[in-house]
């Protein structure tokens, strides 16, 4: 088990709170809210942006406004104070799901998309521009996993959609003139709270594989059938996902992930990738893994290649009493629990987000991200850059 040394944490957003109002470099300042989720890479330059949804905001009263997306471009490791693009919802919407980003074209900037309680909000980049069409897709609120994939095998891009605690996904087919078709619903086999579109089988059709232990396999009309080839057993309580390849075999396994309620205990179950074409998956695990001082966080674990050793890592945050992140690396044999890494922060993710992982400094290395308080109470997004 190995302990990273610590290296000064970039800290890009701050929330103003009551009990703290300490100005430093670097500081972006945002009202005191609910910040819904942040995601990162947005611009194709190679570094990695902010963008974050915030909920509606009422202190102090410099900051009040309503629910808002806003966009940071990342300037060579460094922020501005105000962001590059805001789009503020219109009066009487909430967010009532997860901020999400995508590529509905090859335009190089990410859209974004984010449930409202008006149905999905689908913010589309305009002429590889910072610029963004808005339109709303109803009956998708409380939107959760929003993916972007072609479904039919037409050649454009259209929508996976999932929500959680909900044992449905839905399918949004995308018309040539950039509309989106009336919602398919489908069923899974229970609750999921990730989703993932990601080549299995060695066909080169995209695969769509969910925490509730379904994969669906891609036909060679780029669609999913009805039922799904393969059926995994998940864990008692909410289960999570992340689907990459952890034994340098070119092949995705999958790895399913859940807490040990009040243990700190987290437990993972890893499907290694047999490389069959109709059955990729055994319904038995090939290994289980449980580690102490560990925690799933709601928005599921983060694949990267964190030692950059060229095999995907697994990574999780501490308890919510600690201050810090867990790396599961990736090897020959798998996911190594045996060779853990911890490393320390001075800021604790929140429970209902996810650690990014993203180069925020161009030296080739991924650094750690995330929104919560800092170790004096501080909420902000903040930023650990990898020594």
């Amino acid at each position: 088990m190995g302990l990273l040394g610590t290296r000064p944490v970039g800290i890009i957003l701050r929330v103003f709170d009551q009990r703290s109002h300490i100005a430093t470099e670097q500081t972006i300042a945002i009202p005191r809210c609910f910040l819904c989720s942040v995601r990162f890479r947005l611009w194709g330059d190679g570094l990695a942006d902010v963008a974050l949804s915030i909920s509606a905001c009422r202190w102090p009263e410099r900051y009040r406004g309503g629910p808002s997306i806003k966009v940071f471009l990342n300037r060579g490791g460094s922020f501005e104070s105000e962001p590059d693009f805001a789009y503020p919802l219109a009066e009487g919407v909430n967010l009532e799901g997860k901020l999400r980003i995508g590529h509905l074209d090859d335009d190089g900037v990410a859209d974004l998309f984010a449930g409202t309680s008006e149905g999905l909000l689908v913010l589309e980049s305009q002429g590889g521009k910072l610029d963004y069409r808005p339109l709303t897709i109803p009956g998708l609120s409380r939107s959760m996993q929003i993916i972007t994939a072609d479904a039919d095998g037409d050649g454009v891009k259209d929508l996976v959609v999932g929500r959680r605690f909900n044992a449905t996904f839905h399918i949004v087919l995308r018309r040539a003139d950039g509309t989106f078709a009336r919602p398919q619903c489908r069923r899974l086999s229970g609750a999921s709270f990730d989703a993932q579109v990601i080549e299995l089988n060695g066909d080169r059709a995209a695969d769509l594989a969910f925490s509730s232990g379904d994969v669906f396999l891609g036909d060679a009309d780029g669609t999913w059938g009805d039922d799904p080839a393969v059926r995994l057993p998940t864990h008692n309580g909410w289960t999570f996902m992340a689907a990459a390849d952890f034994n340098a075999d070119g092949r995705p396994d999958v790895a399913l992930a859940s807490n040990n309620r009040g243990t700190g205990v987290a437990q993972i179950t890893v499907f290694r990738n047999t490389g069959a074409g109709s059955k990729p998956f055994a319904t038995e695990p090939t290994r289980t893994i449980t580690l102490s001082d560990a925690w799933v966080l709601r928005d599921g674990p983060t694949v990267a290649d964190f030692n950059g050793d060229d095999i995907a890592d697994l990574v999780l945050c501490t308890p919510s009493d600690r201050h810090g992140a867990v790396v599961v690396p990736g090897s020959a044999r798998g996911l190594d629990p045996e060779a853990v890494m911890r490393v320390p922060l001075s800021y604790k993710a929140h429970y209902d987000t996810k650690i990014g992982a993203a180069d925020f400094n161009r030296d080739g290395k991924p650094d750690l991200a995330s929104f919560g308080p800092s170790d004096v109470g501080a909420p902000g997004v903040y930023i650990w850059l990898q020594p």
